[in-house]
């Protein structure tokens, strides 16, 4: 009988560890947009204008620039490396909100 309180123990933890994990999950992936679709046009325009030329139309980079497909960068690191630059990146200081935030998401669905 003590063995079956230890079985049945372990199984709710599994399942409790296993429920923690997928709200994590969820709650991080609400912050991203949905899909490419739900990008505004506002805001694959400033994409074009200011990433494409290194990063490529779709984060692919171009020679020594990064890829930017399957970051592990969040939306704050985005913006943040996007205002003040990154080793060869320059700062883009005039992108402002509520585009900036928009602009970090894209990248990070990329």
């Amino acid at each position: 009988m003590k063995k079956f309180f230890v079985v049945f123990f372990i199984l709710i933890i599994v399942a409790v560890v296993i429920f923690i994990i997928y709200e994590v999950k969820t709650i991080s992936g609400s912050q991203q947009a949905e899909t490419k679709d739900d990008v505004s046009p506002q805001v694959l325009s400033v994409y074009q204008n200011n990433c494409a030329r290194c990063h490529g139309k779709d984060g692919e980079g171009y020679d020594t620039k990064p890829v930017l497909h399957n970051n592990n960068h969040t939306i704050e690191e985005i913006k943040n490396i996007v205002n003040n630059g990154l080793d060869e990146m320059p700062a883009f200081p005039t992108i402002k909100e509520p585009i900036l935030t928009d602009l970090a998401k894209y990248v990070s669905n990329l």
